[in-house]
């Protein structure tokens, strides 16, 4: 059945809480995000412990806020780290000398080490000053060589001789000046142009280190000196929930001597424990308090932001959320449809987005959208009780949830020389060894926090790339690819010129096959007069959007399609061109199933859009704006992107959950192409929560036990009947559940 807009009633004020990406903003941590902070610094004013201050003056909650200036470390304003150059960046080929191409691997360091520049020229002085040789390559200067190369030689003045080369003209310029270090012009620099928002080209040469004022804390010392059982507010922020909650649980000694106090003490107390106790119960036990929000994957910070949500208690308000078990581990499912459960006991109605079969499991009523997905979408099929729904003849969801579907089965692959990892350390992880079978998928699995991006990405991506180990020991067999390729970390980004055939690197294709119509050649049209962003191509009205904003002056604006063109974004005159009966405008509203039959005569268009249909997306529309795709859709997206060019040997191909956003169906479909994959001698390894796909692996490397400090260690590694197997395994516990379930519910 169709809803029309003007059916809705009844509904309750609605708080959407989506996927998001936490907030750049270096100043919001885990602690102000939800509030805990704000109760810190109240507990700290009341009833900390301070040294006797000057004239008896008291204690102040802004003392202990790192974003008021009362109590912000004056060193970082607050931000707790300092932006200083990053030598194993600058210096980019080790094995070349500092003026012959040792910093040449980015546009800054290029100019810094210009061999006939004034830079060079200061540095050669001041070696020559201090008896050192830098035309020596990098790898061979000496500790104390290197420090003056880099940090600089402070006040000392010499005198200079810039012999320079500008195209024709050539010449010494005499001066006198200090040497400040390569490592100093460029941090010199970046904080100039940082300033205006110029230096984000120059952030890859940068790290952010403690602040040497505050080591880190934020704070003035003033602020630092007033503790609470023995810690100041920067210790107890740094302790992870899971600690914090052990820490107030436990009263011993916390009982201040008078009434007024031991009452505050007492409320901000009760108020942290429960909503410590939320955070935990929604499986981010593991965060520290004062953990950078900008550092939290999507699923965390929405679950984070619902357990604040939850600390509030509102009612008679409608949650909207999206896909809330994005990152979470199986084993967290129960506990997150606990607290759902606690939102409704309130008088709250939750709705939400879901493909995780447990959760559809629990819901009280369930509305089944399709039968298929884009054009073929947008209709409820089924509707009801989760059993309502598994007996429901037009639901596609019903036989997964039956258990009725018989899924593929193990993907296969031949099991080759395995890529070992030795000692990998990057954040949480304790120096693990990892080995990772060539020519099959291996997943990477955990709880939240357990250290699996870090392992994938910080240390096997990053070693990748760099040629050389990095976050650890050491690392063999990557030889053996021709190429690594990092899918799906990044969805295409959204905006209003991207459509999935830009995207894909096939839009110029299609303008060739147009401009050599014979209507174009008539006309004395160009490849440029169909594209839509161009001055010949683009409706004038419109700017080739196909759409206007119409301002209502105080109600929200509203986009209607053009008059003009009618939302096809192309000048008329472009519109009058006809290949094999359709206009580009046509072309651009073609489902990626009809576009790969259209476009049978040119190959590498028909593979391309043959390839979105394989995966699930042969309803895309060629032309839709990326920013209307959902973001299972982008990520795939970008995954086929990765497959239009393959390459010429074997290739390791590093996944993100790439199973985000799917149905248990499409879930099916890119396990298929998995299987391509595999067949075609490539490898993969896969960061991954859905038993379907780690169930199907040939390898599982299992991190944990927990997350954050308890986790980064090898819980175990083998097949997924061996991980089954194992009473330690968190996964292994989920797999024997997931295959009972399985097994129960077939016919």
């Amino acid at each position: 059945m169709d809803v029309a807009d003007e059916d809705v009633h009844s509904l309750t004020p609605p708080i959407a809480v989506a996927r998001f990406t936490a907030t750049p903003n270096p100043r919001s941590t885990v602690g102000t995000m939800t509030e805990i902070h704000d109760y810190y610094r109240l507990l700290y004013s009341r009833a900390g412990t301070a040294p006797p201050r000057p004239g008896g003056r008291a204690l102040t909650a802004s003392m202990f806020s790192f974003n008021h200036e009362q109590g912000a470390c004056p060193a970082c304003k607050g931000l707790g780290t300092v932006t200083v150059t990053d030598p194993e960046r600058l210096v980019t080929d080790p094995k070349r000398s500092l003026r012959t191409g040792a910093m040449d691997g980015t546009k800054t360091g290029r100019f810094y080490g210009d061999p006939h520049g004034q830079f060079v020229a200061a540095l050669e002085a001041a070696g020559a000053a201090a008896g050192m040789d830098f035309s020596k390559p990098y790898e061979d200067l000496s500790p104390a060589e290197r420090e003056v190369a880099l940090q600089g030689t402070g006040d000392r003045v010499y005198d200079i001789v810039w012999s320079y080369k500008r195209g024709n003209r050539a010449g010494d310029f005499e001066f006198r000046g200090p040497w400040q270090g390569f490592a100093g012009l460029v941090a010199e620099e970046y904080e100039r142009k940082h300033a205006d928002h110029r230096g984000e080209a120059m952030r890859v040469l940068m790290r952010d280190d403690p602040c040497p004022g505050c080591c880190g804390k934020r704070l003035k010392p003033a602020s630092l000196a007033v503790t609470y059982r023995g810690l100041d507010i920067a210790g107890l922020s740094a302790l992870t929930v899971a600690e914090s909650i052990v820490f107030f649980e436990d009263a011993t000694g916390a009982t201040p001597a008078d009434a007024r106090t031991r009452a505050v003490t007492e409320a901000v107390r009760g108020e942290v424990l429960r909503r410590l106790r939320l955070i935990r119960d929604v499986g981010l036990d593991y965060l520290r308090l004062d953990r950078a929000s900008a550092s939290l994957s999507g699923g965390e910070a929405q679950r984070l932001r619902l357990a604040g949500l939850l600390g509030v208690r509102l009612t008679g308000v409608t949650f909207v959320l999206d896909e809330p078990t994005l990152g979470l581990h199986p084993r967290d499912t129960a506990k997150l449809v606990a607290l759902i459960r606690d939102l409704t006991a309130e008088g709250n109605t939750v709705v939400a987005v879901e493909h995780d079969l447990d959760v559809v499991r629990a819901a009280d009523h369930v509305l089944d959208l399709g039968p298929g997905a884009g054009s073929e979408g947008g209709r409820i099929v089924a509707e009801g009780t989760p059993p309502e729904i598994e007996s429901a003849a037009g639901s596609v969801t019903g036989p997964y949830l039956a258990g009725r579907v018989e899924r593929p089965g193990p993907l296969g692959g031949s099991f080759g020389p395995p890529l070992e990892v030795i000692g990998a350390r990057a954040n949480n992880l304790r120096s693990i060894d990892v080995a990772i079978p060539t020519g099959v998928v291996t997943a990477v699995t955990g709880v939240s926090g357990s250290g699996k991006s870090s392992l994938v990405f910080d240390v096997v991506l990053a070693s990748s790339e760099a040629g050389r180990p990095v976050s650890c020991a050491a690392i063999r067999g990557l030889e053996r690819f021709v190429k690594v390729v990092a899918a799906g970390i990044e969805a295409p980004a959204e905006n209003s010129s991207s459509i999935p055939l830009t995207y894909l690197g096939l839009f110029d294709a299609v303008r060739v096959l147009f401009a050599a119509s014979d209507e174009a050649r008539a006309r004395g049209f160009k490849k440029a007069h169909f594209s839509f962003l161009t001055p010949e191509g683009r409706c004038g009205a419109c700017g080739g959007t196909g759409r206007k904003t119409v301002s209502l002056d105080h109600l929200a604006d509203v986009t209607v399609p053009c008059e003009v063109c009618r939302g096809a974004r192309y000048d008329r005159a472009v519109l009058d061109v006809h290949v094999a009966g359709r206009t580009v405008a046509d072309v651009l509203d073609l489902t990626a199933a009809d576009g790969a039959t259209f476009f049978s005569g040119q190959p590498k268009v028909a593979a391309g859009l043959s390839l979105l249909a394989g995966i699930g997306l042969d309803y895309l529309r060629l032309g839709q704006p990326l920013g209307t795709l959902s973001g299972g859709e982008r990520q795939r997206l970008k995954l086929i992107s990765e497959l239009m060019d393959p390459p010429r040997g074997p290739a390791l191909y590093l996944f993100d959950e790439p199973t985000t956003g799917l149905h248990p169906s499409d879930v099916d479909r890119l396990l298929g192409l998995f299987g391509r994959l595999l067949g075609a001698g490539h490898t993969i390894v896969a960061v991954e929560h859905d038993l379907d796909l780690i169930s199907r692996a040939g390898h599982v490397v299992d991190l944990g036990p927990e997350g954050g400090d308890g986790g980064g260690a090898l819980v175990f590694q083998g097949t997924p009947e061996a991980v089954m197997a194992s009473a330690a395994s968190h996964t292994g516990a989920a797999l024997r559940n997931y295959s009972g379930r399985r097994l129960s519910r077939r016919p």
